[in-house]
């Protein structure tokens, strides 16, 4: 019963649409490790999202220089990219 009022409170929250010039964060802890994040993105100009999917297995950079960090990813994942040059928000296919 607790978690499904907080859950309703939690999507009213990022529902209403007021003034506030910034972004907004709720993060509810639950039992077992469980994690629920809700946020909302308030920016003051359009950023162009583009939506990206990168399968797993894609090899990575850090794209920084001659010695960035590189990988190969576990998971797939979707991102959102703001003007197409960084990530701005997304989610993997599992856990770290």
């Amino acid at each position: 019963m607790r978690k499904s009022i907080l859950l309703a409170f939690i999507l009213f929250v990022c529902s209403v649409k007021t003034d506030v010039k910034s972004c907004t964060r709720v993060v509810y802890k639950g039992t077992n490790g469980t994690l629920l994040t809700a946020r909302s993105m308030d920016w003051k100009d359009d950023i162009l999202t583009n939506l990206r999917i990168f399968p797993r297995g894609m090899e990575r950079s850090g794209e920084v220089g001659p010695k960035s960090i590189q990988w190969k990813s576990k998971y797939g994942s979707v991102i959102a990219c703001g003007y197409d040059i960084s990530t701005t928000d997304g989610m993997m296919r599992r856990g770290w």
